[in-house]
């Protein structure tokens, strides 16, 4: 019982840590114009989520 405490945990604060590093670079995004125009996909609606994710981790070269 107390390694699934553990486990749960451990997976709780990566998920965590995995937000807060899409969040930061997501409102970097948003407060740069010049990052707004080289990834216009970004802001697009109607893109699928999983594209938007993809492309908000790519590197800024492509």
């Amino acid at each position: 019982m107390r390694r699934r405490r553990i486990t749960k945990r451990r997976w709780r604060q990566a998920l965590e840590r995995s937000h807060e590093t899409v969040a930061a670079a997501y409102g970097d995004y948003l407060c740069d114009v010049l990052e707004r125009l080289d990834r216009p996909s970004l802001s697009d609606v109607s893109a699928a989520l999983e594209d938007s994710h993809r492309l908000a981790l790519a590197p800024k070269h492509l």
